[in-house]
C-alpha cells in the first residue's frame, strides 16, 4: 500500500510541476522543443514536429516521463534499501523505460504524422 502512495505521489508532483513550469509557459514549451528527450523522439523515428500538435505531443511525453519516474521510484523502494543497489537497478529499469516508450510514442505520432498528410492532399 506504502507503494501505490509513493507511486501516485510522484506522479502527481512532477506531472504538476512539469504542467505549471513548461505547458503553461509559451516560453518554455518552445524551449521545450529542443531538449534532449523531444531530440531523441525526433532521431529514433523521424517525425516532423510542424505536422503535429506540438502541446499535445509534449504533454504525453509529460505524462510517460512522470510514469516511468514514478514506476522506477516505486520498483526501487520495494527492492531495496542499499543505495548503490537503488541506483543500478534505478538506471536498469529507467533506461530500457526511456527508450521503448519513446519510440512507441514516436511510431504512433509518425502514423498520426502520415495520417494528417494523406488527408490534406485531397
Amino acid at each position: 500500500m506504502k507503494e501505490w502512495i509513493w507511486f501516485l505521489l510522484t506522479f502527481v508532483i512532477l506531472y504538476l510541476l512539469y504542467d505549471f513550469l513548461i505547458l503553461r509557459n509559451k516560453k518554455a514549451l518552445e524551449k521545450y522543443k529542443t531538449s534532449k528527450e523531444i531530440l531523441l523522439i525526433k532521431t529514433m523515428t523521424h517525425i516532423d514536429l510542424e505536422k503535429i500538435n506540438f502541446k499535445r505531443f509534449a504533454r504525453k511525453v509529460i505524462l510517460l516521463n512522470c510514469f516511468m519516474i514514478a514506476i522506477t521510484i516505486s520498483i526501487c523502494l520495494v527492492v531495496s534499501d542499499n543505495l548503490i543497489l537503488i541506483l543500478f537497478l534505478a538506471m536498469g529499469i529507467l533506461i530500457p523505460l526511456i527508450l521503448g516508450s519513446y519510440y512507441f510514442l514516436g511510431k504512433h505520432y509518425k502514423r498520426k504524422e502520415r495520417v494528417t498528410c494523406t488527408n490534406t492532399k485531397k
